[in-house]
């Protein structure tokens, strides 16, 4: 994962929205403070926060899509790595979920879900 560009909410509390991408996927990700650069990478896992209606999908067609022009909540269809630790992935994009997954879920599942905010910690 690498940071493609930055839009700054503001320079002063180092508040921004940060694309982050694989080459394939991308995704925009909420950061304050926003310590990173253009080209940097990435190893720590993106945190899905307010994850709401996870459930196991037919869909094998992975993505991230935003619900709304102006607002940060994500739809994303994702491969489970770790159901027990909430850990996904879109392509090469990793996750980690704030709210722990439904039962049911496993790790191999390929999932969708809506979720609030993706932040970039």
């Amino acid at each position: 994962m690498r940071i493609e560009d930055i839009c700054w909410l503001s320079k002063e509390a180092d508040e921004a929205e940060v694309l982050v991408t694989d080459g394939q996927y991308s995704c925009k990700a909420y950061s304050q403070p926003c310590n990173v650069k253009v080209g940097d990478s990435l190893d720590e896992r993106l945190h899905l926060f307010g994850v709401r209606d996870a459930m196991v999908t037919e869909t094998i067609e992975l993505g991230i899509h935003r619900l709304a022009s102006k607002d940060l909540a994500q739809r994303l269809v994702a491969k489970v790595s770790d159901a027990q630790l909430g850990y996904l992935t879109v392509g090469e994009i990793h996750f980690a979920a704030d709210d722990s997954l439904p039962g049911g879920i496993a790790e191999g599942d390929i999932i969708s879900l809506e979720c609030a905010r993706i932040d970039l910690w």
